[in-house]
């Protein structure tokens, strides 16, 4: 029996979860040598009420447009 791991990555428009939310959810699955066997990324729709951190964004790399 081959054993995996799934590690997950974030991305958030702030830090703070009762302003800010979650647009962007990526991950890689990799077996018991280190093999990457699958990767993933989705992004979500954030919601009209959510604000855009100046420092999350430049920390992520994306801009409100892109996020929007």
């Amino acid at each position: 029996m081959s054993i995996k791991q799934l590690f997950i990555d974030t991305e958030t428009t702030g830090i703070d979860p009762k302003k800010n939310g979650l647009f962007n959810i990526g991950g890689v699955i990799v077996d018991q040598d280190n093999w990457s066997q699958e990767e993933f990324d989705l992004f979500c729709d954030v919601y009209a009420e959510d604000t855009f951190d100046l420092g999350a964004m430049e920390k992520n790399g994306f801009t409100n447009e892109q996020i929007s």
